[in-house]
This record gives structure tokens, C-alpha cells and sequence, in this order.
């Protein structure tokens, strides 16, 4: 992950030496489906919200490329059963989603509409706690303990729109936006968690136009 992390940057570097304007800003909202797929003994304890930085670079003609690092918070708890141990479990983790997108705003005027589409990473880590009562052979034993989960990394397809307008010499465009991931799966070390593979948002975003040709 760290390595295309120097490519984006790299990549982000290169387009804005061409760029006609490069616009610096940040990026927040909410989701508005969930994250995981809630069963019985699981529940779903994921923050809504997203927040992140952005970088949004004019090129030509209406075109243009657009970088975010958007940051979430997700987690979960679950009580389990297996032959005679039960286990409560419960983990928190960090969500870092990387959107790669081109965008076309359809008139050079504001307020005006735009589209965009594109390609995000993902990358989830994190840490949890579990507690276990064993009492298939002979008294209760009780324990706890840390546990890593190892979520794996995923990609997908992104697309949104939105309106973009002036207001105290910023930049706001608020947008909907959706990504289709491609695995949902997250493994943990204790369970198998099923993410959801469409994410639809609502994003606001603010800017400053740090160059203009």
C-alpha cells in the first residue's frame, strides 16, 4: 500500500505541472448505506461519517483529476457460541479509502454541474478485545484478550455528481457519490464479516484555489 501511495503522489505531482488551476481542500460527509451486513449475534457499531483531504486539478475544456484521502471509522461487536464457550467480542479500526477520479464540469460558469468517475483503494486496520467462558469440560473458565483483525485490502469503481459554486472566495461542491467494491469479505481472526460492496455518500466539499493559469 505504501508504494502506491508514492505513485498517486508521484502521479498527483506530474498532473498538476500541467494543470491550469489546482484547488486545495477538504472533503466530509456521511454514508448513507451501511458498511457491514448485520447477523444474528453481530451488530454493526460504524461511525457514519467520512472526512478527508482533497486535491482537485483543472486541466482543459471541462476536464480535470480529482485526489482524496477519506478516513473512516468502522467497527463492530459479536457474541459467538460454540459447543460449550461463549465469546463477546469487539473491535475498532480505520478505514483509509484513496479515490482516483476524473472529473468534467459541463460549464465553465458557476453554480455548474459536474461528473466524475474513477478507481479507490482501501485499506482497513485496526485492533480488539474478546472476552470467553469455557465451560464444556468440567467448572467455567473465563479469559480475555487482544486480537488483531486482519482485514485484507480492496479496490473498486467510483461515480458521482455534483454542483460546484463560489462562495467567499472558496470553492463548494456538494455530490453524491457511489463505489462498488470488488471483495466483500473481511476476515477477522475470530469471524467472518461481510462487508458491503455498494457505498453510496453524500459529500460536501471546500476549497482554495492555491494556483490559477
Amino acid at each position: 500500500m505504501l508504494i502506491v501511495q508514492f505513485i498517486l503522489a508521484g502521479f498527483c505531482i506530474s498532473m498538476a505541472s500541467y494543470g491550469q488551476s489546482i484547488t486545495i481542500g477538504i472533503k466530509g460527509g456521511a454514508r448513507l448505506t451501511k458498511d457491514l451486513h448485520e447477523s444474528v449475534g453481530m451488530v454493526s457499531e460504524s461511525r457514519s461519517y467520512t472526512i478527508g483531504p482533497t486535491v482537485d486539478i483543472g486541466l482543459w475544456r471541462g476536464f480535470g483529476m480529482e485526489f482524496d484521502v477519506l478516513y473512516k471509522r468502522v467497527g463492530k461487536s459479536e457474541v459467538g457460541r460454540f459447543l460449550g464457550t461463549y465469546s463477546w467480542s469487539r473491535d475498532r479500526s480505520n478505514s483509509f479509502e484513496f479515490p482516483i477520479l476524473a472529473k468534467y464540469r459541463l460549464s465553465s460558469k458557476q453554480p455548474g454541474p459536474y461528473f466524475s468517475g474513477g478507481y479507490a483503494f482501501r485499506q482497513i486496520s485496526g485492533s480488539g478485545t474478546v472476552n470467553w467462558i469455557n465451560a464444556y469440560y468440567g467448572p467455567p473458565q473465563f479469559g480475555e484478550g487482544p486480537y488483531t483483525p486482519h482485514y485484507g485490502n480492496s479496490s473498486g469503481l467510483v461515480v458521482g455528481g455534483g454542483v460546484e459554486f463560489g462562495l467567499c472566495h472558496m470553492k463548494v461542491s456538494p455530490e453524491f457519490r457511489y463505489t462498488r467494491w470488488f471483495n466483500g469479505g473481511l476476515r477477522s481472526t475470530y469471524d467472518y464479516t461481510i462487508s458491503a460492496q455498494n457505498q453510496a455518500e453524500i459529500l460536501v466539499g471546500i476549497g482554495w484555489l492555491a494556483r490559477s493559469r
